[in-house]
């Protein structure tokens, strides 16, 4: 299975976020039953590898729970982070989105114009991600650079990163809107 779609308009951004939710409440469904079917360490185990979750593209597709976690998350990121773009450059479309493993930058316009990573995590400085990640967007040749980030800390004091734009996406909504900027604070 592929992880790479195209985008051109909001409506394909939210038909794909359904489908992230979608697949989070059929395995919140089944958890119920595996919760109180399965001894503590046994829960435990089929929850890290076995497929009691599902693809958060395919939901039919079965996977283990911690991988839906976590792409659900950075999959969530990238599409507030397309809509982003969509509205901040319209003329840009179509967006290729590289979910996962895909290779290339996790948002890229058609004319490579406008390129963004994206992530979520409980922490920006955990293994330095967004630091990584704007030193990846530098060194890519596009005029229009961004990072998307999400954590359910207060995101970090901003500060201009010149020719890398950082924005915080809130994922804990239930619309396709990225959150507000944030300006840039000096430190």
């Amino acid at each position: 299975m592929t992880k790479t779609r195209t985008v051109s308009n909001l409506e394909e951004i939210s038909a794909l976020e359904k489908k992230v939710r979608a697949a989070i409440r059929k395995t919140v469904s089944a958890l119920g039953s595996l919760i109180d079917n399965s001894k503590p360490f046994n829960l435990f185990y089929a929850m890290k590898f076995e497929p009691v979750g599902y693809d958060p593209l395919e939901p039919e597709r079965p996977l283990n729970l911690i991988e839906q976690i976590n792409q659900s998350f950075s999959y969530l990121v990238t599409l507030r982070g397309a809509a982003y773009l969509l509205r901040k450059h319209p003329t840009a479309v179509p967006f290729t989105l590289n979910f996962g493993t895909a290779p290339g930058p996790d948002i890229v316009s058609a004319d490579r114009s406008v390129m963004a990573e994206a992530f979520a995590a409980t922490r920006t400085d955990s293994n330095r991600k967004l630091r990584k990640d704007i030193e990846k967007m530098r060194a890519r040749a596009a005029g229009h650079k961004y990072v998307f980030f999400y954590t359910h800390e207060a995101p970090p004091k901003a500060k201009d990163e010149g020719e890398v734009e950082t924005v915080f996406v809130d994922v804990s909504r239930s619309a396709a809107r990225p959150a507000k900027k944030r300006k840039p604070r000096a430190r």
